[in-house]
């Protein structure tokens, strides 16, 4: 079930983050300001989790030019299971090892959770719990012909 929340963000300015992704990569939130930007929070040890990873690589690849994936794992010891699982799927999106920094930006209340931002950066809303490509797509749609 998803839980979409309106986030009461008038005077929140969506701070920014920067962290290095399991490909030795650097992701700077900032640098994705002009898109809509999801950043969702999962784990290999959470199976719903890693049921909707593929709806993402998917959205991502048909959205490309508008919106931009961050998928945030927060076990350190889980690189090598992370790095396996994104490789076996084909993940197309940057990937951050958390190290308590951006969860205490945007703290996530459950696995899987996705924040969802503006393209200036401002939380728009939360997903609390496992999406879909059909559940999210129609969300995303419509925060795009606001763009």
């Amino acid at each position: 079930m998803v839980n979409l929340e309106e986030l009461n963000t008038e005077n929140l300015a969506g701070p920014d983050f920067s962290a290095i992704g399991t490909k030795g990569d650097s992701v700077v939130l900032s640098n994705y300001r002009g898109k809509i930007v999801l950043l969702n929070y999962w784990g290999v040890w959470c199976g719903p989790c890693m049921r909707e990873m593929p709806d993402f690589v998917e959205l991502q690849a048909e959205l490309v030019d508008k919106i931009q994936f961050i998928g945030i794992s927060t076990i350190p010891e889980n690189t090598d299971k992370v790095i396996a699982f994104s490789e076996k799927i084909g993940v197309n999106y940057p990937l951050i090892i958390d190290d308590d920094e951006i969860r205490k930006i945007y703290p996530p209340t459950a696995w899987p959770s996705t924040y969802i931002l503006s393209e200036e950066g401002k939380p728009l809303r939360l997903i609390i719990g496992s999406t879909t490509k059909e559940l999210l797509k129609p969300e995303l749609d419509s925060l795009l012909a606001g763009i």
